[in-house]
């Protein structure tokens, strides 16, 4: 059986921080569907703020199911998983819960990640971290780069496939998102696809504002 920690061993840490990206599962409490999303590149996206305590940006997409599903109930898992020649699962089962842009607290926070701001980002998800599970991954297709071209020349004297390169950002998220904002339309845009979720709850607070919706008192920001 691997072995469960109740805080994010040092090593664990930097090996998740060096990944090319991480997912976060949710689900409500109710509903059929259960929510999976890709996300950034850690080392821009993802800060690891204590040995318990980890925090990503969240950037305006087509819809805000892990953030309902926080709001609801707070349950989220976090992911990391290695394409690399060394095979590890890594998950956060966590406790979430949101900061979003026009909270006081959103930029102070993002800050205090040692993060940069970047421009369509909704929101700041913190998680509070009460179980770290790091498992092999042997079933993961491993990146065939050119330092495991290197290793396997070495070993065996030949090489059976040519390296690919290494995983390269996607700037088409970035580019759309800036359009969004300097056409001044992003507001629109949450308010149409991040107000509830696909199962009908309550999302995006800050769309729910924009669509003209009273929130309850423990809604607003301070």
């Amino acid at each position: 059986m691997p072995h469960a920690y109740d805080s994010i061993p040092p090593n664990l840490q930097q090996w998740a921080l060096e990944q090319p990206m991480f997912c976060t599962a949710s689900a409500p409490l109710r509903g059929r569907h259960v929510n999976l999303s890709p996300k950034g590149v850690p080392s821009t996206t993802f800060a690891i703020l204590d040995e318990n305590h980890c925090a990503y940006l969240d950037f305006a997409a087509s819809g805000a199911e892990t953030i309902s599903h926080i709001y609801e109930n707070g349950r989220v898992t976090v992911m990391f998983c290695s394409f690399g020649p060394k095979p590890r699962i890594l998950r956060f089962y966590c406790t979430g819960s949101v900061i979003e842009y026009n909270d006081p607290e959103f930029h102070p926070m993002i800050k205090r990640m040692g993060l940069e701001y970047i421009t369509g980002v909704r929101a700041v998800v913190l998680l509070d971290v009460w179980k770290v599970l790091p498992t092999l991954d042997k079933e993961a297709h491993q990146q065939h780069t050119i330092e495991n071209a290197d290793q396997e020349i070495q070993k065996t004297g030949q090489l059976t496939k040519p390296p690919c390169k290494c995983y390269q950002d996607r700037h088409m998220l970035e580019q759309w998102l800036e359009n969004k904002t300097n056409k001044k339309a992003l507001d629109g845009y949450l308010a149409i696809w991040n107000s509830r979720s696909v199962d009908g709850l309550p999302a995006l607070k800050a769309a729910r504002t924009i669509n003209g919706e009273w929130l309850l008192v423990g809604d607003v920001p301070p």
